[in-house]
């Protein structure tokens, strides 16, 4: 019977046995290759989930301070981006939400995980951190989130099961295999098994937080590229990425198409201000209520003047705010004190902006490009932006000169640089440097950043003295300036005309400081050659002469500095030869040409012409121009249009000199000379505010102005046209008529009728 019974049980095994998909026989001998028991397949699960970083999830407690959105601020961005993640309708499933440094991408992510959180909204996330070791690399990226996802959508797990227990290696696969046989298989597989799943009904999202701090820049860019395949094949799939603009993951992103994901930019906009304002009055608010000082704190701290400079500082990112009021609260001093060590407006041993600084310097340090290389560009970059506050306290008392546009080329024509060396300088640092690809213009995003780098304090080896910048920068203009092949095809969109250059050298001179006498005399030949007059642009002419008056006083400013005057009059020589051969361009005779002179540069005298004309309101170049035409005529140089600016002062001290005007020179005897010639030769002029005839001209007007004109100018005359070549009133007699009476009358009225 035992035996009976052990055969029968033999029998039941063995059939078993051959009965199992995963036993074969080989001769005589029972091969088994897998037991596909549930207990075993799960206990591998739980030893790959072992594997999962719990630190990169939106909702750890490893952080004691979790970076989220301040209540009440970035609400439209984080409502658009749960509406896109609600959509099932969506055309585009890959975001990506893109700032500079201390934009306060992180802080969005949580706050929108949170969000999505509280409307039930499936999601799985990583958050990469480049100073955690953990989280720094994609080592535990796919197994992170796949186990979210298991969590989220319990159907998916004996899926993701299935796929651990075919290799328990998978783990210490490639990237590749792993994001495909423990997400996107397992995922098409739930799909394949149940069509009318949830899953294609509520979309999933993925979030990934600070792909840029994903050190292993291949990996990050081979994480892209997975997605943006996987997408298509899954439905309901959603991913969103935030990161700093790093030229590999542009690029990336660039390959895709436009069509292909949506790009969200944080811009230091209007909304972006706003928010930071209704920050900065909540947690000014909150300090006054619960500060340690409270008592002492008025209702009116800090002033609007303060939150105003904040703002200004802030360059529309929530870095420089949060930093600031993290040192307000937590400084162990009188938080008024501490604000105006944050506005330096008082000096303090601690150093307020720690946190800051250590993230400039760690961005720093990530660059490969040539450390002097670098600091040349940024220097040249600081110089020519006009960024920061130590700049601007410089500029406190600057007049206004004309903005240049910073481009690559420019920085690399004035450093010597061959075309692409600055993008490459920059390609780590983009996160602070701005790089608009269009333009290839350069820019700042953070202004704390420029005050970093200015600050030996702060920046340490990366600190850039502002002086030598300018000096730098002007040096290399001179220079540039002295080459004429610089300046070659204007239709090139590399073309720099000399005006750019002018202007640069202007703009470096509003730092007016008392160090610059030395590095004057350090160029002096270098300024002697300078030709503030020469211009290659038309419509640079009239502004040539703006900068050849400015840079005159500049030199004037240096005299008592450098002990030396060689070098203004070198220049005002320039200028007084320019201005004599645009006089002589009107080709009046001189007798004219000085009354027409003495009248546009002395607008009193016009009170000599009838009382009745209300002349406080004529003050203008303008309202004079209506009153008397021929004045248009002048050459542009000598236009009233530049009464306030330094080379109209020029101007003005050039006529007033008889040893510098010659035969123009306008004292009181010219002044009276000027008004008789007007009263006998234009005795009808129109007000131009009443209509009303106040004096009849004797001469026509045609008569006055020169028959050659520079080209262009809308009083050019056909040759032949008669000019006044004898006495003003010689010529007078010589174009009246006869009335009946035998007296005389006008030929023609003033065009002023």
């Amino acid at each position: 019977m035992n035996g009976a019974m052990s055969s029968t049980n033999n029998s039941g095994n063995q059939s078993a046995l051959f009965n199992h998909s995963n036993v074969s026989i080989s001769g005589g001998t029972f091969i088994l290759n897998h037991i596909n028991s549930d207990q075993n397949t799960e206990a591998g699960l739980n030893r790959a989930f072992q594997e999962v970083v719990v630190a990169a999830m939106h909702d750890n407690n490893d952080l004691v301070e979790v970076p989220k959105c301040h209540p009440g601020t970035r609400t439209a961005l984080i409502g658009g981006l749960i509406m896109r993640a609600r959509d099932t309708d969506a055309d585009r499933f890959l975001i990506w939400l893109v700032g500079p440094v201390g934009a306060g991408k992180s802080a969005i992510a949580r706050s929108f995980a949170e969000e999505m959180d509280k409307a039930g909204i499936r999601f799985a996330s990583f958050c990469f951190f480049r100073t955690d070791p953990g989280r720094n690399s994609v080592k535990g990226l796919i197994v992170t989130l796949a186990f979210q996802i298991s969590n989220s959508i319990p159907e998916f797990k004996p899926y993701l099961r299935q796929a651990v227990a075919d290799d328990a290696t998978i783990l210490r696969r490639s990237l590749s295999s792993q994001f495909e046989k423990l997400i996107t298989l397992p995922l098409r597989q739930l799909l394949e098994s149940n069509p009318s799943h949830n899953f294609i009904l509520q979309p999933f999202l993925i979030l990934v937080d600070g792909l840029d701090e994903c050190v292993d820049r291949k990996s990050r860019c081979l994480f892209l590229q997975l997605v943006h395949k996987a997408i298509p094949t899954i439905p309901g799939l959603r991913f969103v990425f935030t990161s700093r603009p790093e030229e590999d993951i542009q690029t990336q992103f660039d390959r895709f198409g436009n069509e292909e994901y949506d790009k969200i930019e944080l811009l230091a906009n209007l909304s972006a201000y706003e928010d930071i304002r209704t920050f900065l009055g909540a947690e000014f608010e909150r300090i006054r209520t619960t500060h340690p000082l409270r008592k002492v704190l008025k209702d009116d701290w800090p002033s609007s003047h303060d939150i105003e400079d904040l703002l200004r500082k802030s360059s529309g990112h929530f870095i420089y705010p949060a930093t600031a009021i993290k040192y307000i609260e937590y400084s162990l001093d009188n938080p008024q004190r501490s604000l105006q060590v944050i506005l330096g407006l008082r000096t303090s041993s601690r150093k307020p902006l720690a946190d800051l600084d250590a993230l400039y310097s760690s961005i720093l340090e990530s660059s490969r490009a040539e450390p002097q290389t670098l600091r040349d560009i940024l220097s040249v970059l600081i110089a020519l932006s006009r960024s920061g506050s130590n700049w601007e306290i410089l500029l406190s008392k600057s007049r206004k000169v004309d903005p240049v546009e910073t481009t690559t080329h420019l920085i690399e024509t004035l450093l010597g640089l061959e075309e692409g060396d600055t993008q490459l300088a920059f390609l780590d640092i983009t996160s602070i440097i701005k790089h608009d690809s269009a333009s290839a213009t350069l820019s700042f995003h953070h202004r704390s950043f420029v005050d970093f780098l200015c600050d030996r304090s702060r920046s340490g080896p990366y600190f850039i003295n502002l002086l030598p910048s300018f000096g730098l920068v002007i040096k290399n203009c001179l220079q540039v300036l002295s080459k004429p092949h610089t300046f070659f095809n204007a239709k090139s969109p590399n073309h720099l005309l000399k005006n750019t250059y002018h202007s640069i050298i202007m703009n470096c001179f509003e730092t007016i400081h008392p160090e610059f006498p030395q590095f004057f005399i350090e160029i002096h030949d270098l300024f002697m050659s300078y030709k503030p007059l020469d211009a290659d642009d038309q419509d640079f002419i009239k502004r040539k002469k703006f900068y050849a008056g400015q840079f005159l006083e500049i030199c004037d400013f240096y005299k008592p500095h450098l002990n030396d005057d060689s070098l203004f009059k070198h220049h005002l020589a320039q200028l007084d030869a320019s201005l004599i051969s645009d006089i002589h361009m009107m080709s009046w005779p001189p007798v004219v040409t000085r009354h027409f002179l003495t009248l546009s540069i002395l607008p009193d005298a016009f009170q000599s012409f009838h009382t009745d004309i209300p002349l406080d309101k004529y003050r203008n170049p303008e309202v004079l121009y209506k009153l008397f035409p021929a004045l248009e005529t002048l050459h542009p140089s000598l236009s009233l249009k530049y009464y306030s600016s330094p080379y109209f002062r020029q101007v003005g001290k050039f006529f007033f000199s008889k040893e510098r005007a010659g035969s123009y020179w306008i004292n009181e005897d010219s002044l009276v000379s000027a008004t008789i010639w007007c009263i006998q030769n234009f005795l009808q002029v129109v007000d131009p505010i009443s209509r009303s005839r106040v004096c009849t001209p004797r001469i026509r007007w045609a008569q006055v102005v020169p028959a050659r004109r520079p080209v262009g100018s809308k009083y050019s005359r056909s040759p032949g046209t008669t000019n006044l070549s004898t006495s003003p009133i010689q010529a007078t007699s010589r174009f009246r008529t006869k009335g009946s009476n035998g007296s005389a009358t006008p030929t023609v009225h003033s065009n002023l009728e």
